[in-house]
């Protein structure tokens, strides 16, 4: 999906299938409004304004080193339902480095329902 043309991504969100969702995560990262995947995808704003929070908020959160993690941001990823291995995977390290700092930061590895 690197550097996919206007066109085909436009034809890409218009063809619901398994990738779509990659290519939403695609446009809003190439700047694309909720609004204008909206259009092609035909899918509610507010549930596209939910996948924007999540990629906003992994554009900030990527890490050189699990050391980079406050825990301020380790408890706002939980809190939006990143798991320990997706949490890992953002920074290049293992899911146990990331139990491990959850542990010393006191945040527990609970189920979370979020209401907007």
């Amino acid at each position: 999906k690197d550097n996919i043309g206007e066109e085909l991504l436009n034809s890409k969100l218009s063809i619901p299938n398994q990738d779509r969702v990659f290519y939403i995560k695609y446009a809003f990262e190439k700047g694309m409004s909720v609004e204008e995947i909206s259009s092609y995808t035909k899918i509610d704003p507010w549930f596209l304004f939910n996948i924007k929070q999540l990629v906003d908020f992994e554009k900030g959160f990527k890490c050189e080193d699990i050391k980079d993690i406050t825990k301020e941001k380790l408890f706002e990823a939980k809190k939006l339902g990143y798991s320990d291995v997706q949490i890992a995977y953002l920074c290049n390290t293992h899911e146990n480095k990331v139990r491990a700092l959850r542990s010393k930061f006191n945040i527990k590895n609970s189920i979370l329902i979020r209401n907007r």
